[in-house]
């Protein structure tokens, strides 16, 4: 091979390696393009959270029991009304001061989203329980919660009711699983439990809690608005 053969081999050669990079090059600036276009949708594609049309979708399961977050909004609605009591105390020009206060380790509003979680599953636990044992209403009891729940319905505004959706009926059903389980924990404290035994870190409870498979979907959960959800609304 003479040696104008082999400049001519080395140039060939020299090209290919050089088209090979671009190629390379340009592929690495399609994957790179590719996976903006891709994030980008992924992050503005998915829709926000929407409490309303959220409503019908399980927090909670115990056992097959489904408590579904319109459910669990009573719950929600007492927790908040008290806190911004105590907010409305702490600092009346500024009450998100209080929610967002540091309790060492767990902020206000961290520590209410998860007080409620267990106090809702508790009332849940001891509903069932009350069933197991053959508990069972009476006409004056139903008539009671009855009008328990128009009591409550009455204090909700007109802006709590349309964005929370409650009905009547609603308030009952809540209501009753609540009457089932402070009526079932009397019975116990009667036969001389303790408070302390039976509430949410009781001893009692956490053995009784075990006979349960209890799910909590934080996934959904961890969205709502803790603070901002029948207070501190423009509805209002």
């Amino acid at each position: 091979m003479n040696k104008e053969s082999t400049v001519k081999e080395k140039r060939k050669t020299h090209e290919k390696l050089n088209n090979a990079i671009t190629v390379i090059c340009i592929l690495a600036i399609m994957i790179s393009i590719l996976a903006v276009v891709l994030i980008t949708k992924d992050r503005f594609g998915k829709k926000p959270f929407s409490y309303p049309d959220s409503l019908g979708k399980t927090v909670i399961r115990v056992d097959d029991d489904e408590v579904t977050l319109k459910e669990i909004s009573y719950y929600i609605l007492v927790a908040e009304t008290n806190v911004n009591a105590a907010a409305q105390e702490y600092n009346s020009n500024n009450m998100e001061a209080y929610w967002n206060m540091n309790l060492h380790p767990k902020y206000v509003r961290s520590h209410i989203r998860e007080l409620i979680i267990d106090a809702c599953t508790r009332d849940n636990v001891y509903y069932q329980e009350a069933l197991t044992a053959g508990y069972t209403l009476d006409d004056a009891m139903k008539q009671e919660i009855r009008e328990n729940a128009v009591e409550e319905m009455n204090k909700l505004t007109d802006g709590q009711r349309q964005y929370l959706q409650y009905t009547e009926e609603d308030m009952i059903t809540v209501l009753t699983k609540i009457y089932y389980a402070r009526w079932y924990v009397t019975d116990l404290m009667n036969q001389g439990y303790t408070q302390e035994e039976l509430d949410i870190d009781g001893s009692y409870y956490k053995k009784v809690q075990k006979k349960y498979k209890i799910k909590v979907y934080n996934s959904l959960w961890e969205k709502v608005p803790i603070g901002n959800v029948t207070i501190n609304q423009d509805y209002q």
